[in-house]
């Protein structure tokens, strides 16, 4: 009985996984679309330097916020959720007052940093207002976080996804009406008000507890955090922002961005559904499920390697003829990069991954440890290339960078954990069905001139890599049951037909 209780549970752990990670993941897929529409319309009505001066503040901006709000968030997240498996109640309303105080001062901080910087430049309005953007954010996520520990992400995915569309519309909008950049982030106040006073109303009256001690092992977890946001900024986000402002252009950090964008925004699927896994997993180490986590993980890092390639081959073959389609002519340095860039999407939703279990544990030095190798390789990089080659060496330093980390993280993980099955197989013959379809959509995108091209060449990609899964098999049978089987009723027949590619044995 006790066994039935545990499959069970472990069932239902994995479609609330999936339930939530569908939701982050729709609401990161459709943040793509709206934020690739302004990314446009920037370029095309105020030019590639306007554009990269958008990018810069938004990337300065992000920065402060991963490393003094959004760490603080992680950690408050995976705190909260551990002590609500272990089933302590008074600490987790003792935690919840601390987590909401320390989000409110450092989002202070982090938008007077933000200001700060903006005072400094010729035109600080856009700064100031990201700034206010940030702390009105932080009292928001005070209320979400604990929302998240109890009910996973679903609740706060779908409120947020109205949000930022919303505000990526308004934007929008207030770019035609003349407003410039400064639009675009007056549109992210406005969004930010509103999406606080929703969570704050959703997530309740807090239990009024007294403070008591000063949390320190949530304090020391913080820290991690901190430093892994940190080399996160440095190895998967755009560090290389800093130096292109500095040793380059706003013209090249528009060149580097656009790819970058692409790139990551095609990331937002898996990236989703891993991070939507943190709560469950911070849970299961809390209550002693060390077997759920350690499943998580085999399973996990085999669907997302062999899911990798097909995806990474899509984007290298016709992301170039759509960065030139939507953008035009101006931005043909930036459609070169993309099947550069587009190398790290092997590799980093694996380390996503292992990121994510070590997160989930609370062990933090392997991935500070194996971060920090490729964030000094990063940042020799983009000193040595971005002053002589601009974008191409940022571009360089990036890949370089955020390949090293994930396949050190992902090898230490994998030797860490026990060595589990990788089934090397049906990842080759996943390379194979990648590699055709590739080269097919390739070839008609380039042969094709304009839209038809773009639309040939996905249609091409997508007949060629469907037609080689269903042939060869590019999950094993028994990882595409696992798939089947943690999807929410609605959307089990709909992954059936997905995961039938997956029928053959590794």
């Amino acid at each position: 009985m006790a066994d039935e209780e545990a499959v069970a549970a472990g069932q239902h752990d994995r479609r609330s996984v999936l339930r939530a990670g569908l939701w982050l993941s729709a609401n990161g897929i459709i943040q793509v679309f709206t934020t690739a529409a302004l990314s446009i319309i920037l370029g095309r009505r105020l030019g590639a330097a306007a554009l990269g001066e958008q990018s810069l503040i938004a990337y300065v901006g992000g920065l402060c916020y991963a490393l003094l709000v959004g760490s603080l968030i992680d950690a408050g997240i995976r705190t909260l959720s551990a002590v609500r498996g272990a089933g302590e109640q008074d600490e987790l309303a003792r935690l919840e007052r601390w987590l909401e105080t320390g989000l409110l001062v450092s989002g202070l901080v982090a938008g007077s940093i933000v200001a700060g910087v903006g005072l400094t430049t010729s035109n600080p309005l856009p700064w100031c207002l990201l700034a206010l953007a940030m702390a009105v954010d932080s009292r928001g996520w005070s209320a979400a976080a604990r929302v998240i520990a109890v009910d996973g992400w679903a609740p706060i995915a779908r409120r947020r996804l109205v949000s930022q569309v919303s505000a990526q519309l308004l934007s929008i909008v207030l770019v035609f009406a003349g407003a410039g950049i400064a639009g675009v982030f007056g549109a992210s106040v406005a969004a930010s008000v509103v999406l606080t006073v929703v969570l704050v109303r959703l997530a309740g009256r807090r239990r009024t507890v007294p403070y008591g001690a000063l949390p320190k092992d949530a304090l020391r977890l913080w820290w991690m955090f901190v430093l892994t946001a940190g080399l996160t900024q440095v190895v998967g986000a755009r560090i290389e922002f800093i130096f292109l402002g500095a040793l380059s252009t706003t013209t090249q950090v528009a060149m580097y961005s656009v790819p970058f964008m692409l790139v990551s925004s095609v990331g937002i699927l898996p990236s989703s559904m891993i991070g939507a896994a943190l709560p469950a997993l911070a849970a299961s180490s809390g209550a002693g499920r060390e077997d759920l986590m350690h499943e998580v993980l085999a399973r996990g890092t085999r669907v997302v390697a062999s899911l990798s390639l097909p995806i990474t081959a899509g984007v290298m073959s016709v992301g170039p003829s759509l960065v030139l389609v939507l953008y035009g002519e101006e931005f043909r340095q930036a459609a070169e990069l993309v099947p550069l860039m587009a190398l790290t999407l092997v590799v980093t939703p694996v380390a996503s991954l292992c990121n994510t279990f070590w997160n989930g544990r609370g062990q933090l030095r392997i991935p500070l440890v194996t971060g920090l190798v490729g964030g000094v390789l990063d940042i020799a990089l983009a000193l040595l290339l971005i002053p002589d080659h601009g974008a191409a060496g940022a571009t360089v330093a990036n890949v370089a960078g955020a390949v090293v980390a994930s396949l050190t993280l992902a090898a230490v993980t994998w030797r860490r954990v026990g060595r589990f099955s990788l089934e090397l197989g049906t990842w080759l013959r996943s390379l194979v069905v990648s590699v055709v379809g590739g080269l097919g959509a390739w070839y008609a995108a380039t042969h094709v001139p304009g839209i038809l091209g773009l639309l040939a060449g996905a249609a091409v990609g997508i007949v060629l890599v469907s037609g080689g899964a269903a042939l060869l098999g590019i999950l094993s049978h028994d990882d595409a049951a696992w798939m089947v089987d943690a999807a929410p009723a609605r959307l089990r027949r709909v992954a059936r037909v997905v995961t039938r590619a997956g029928g053959a044995s590794a």
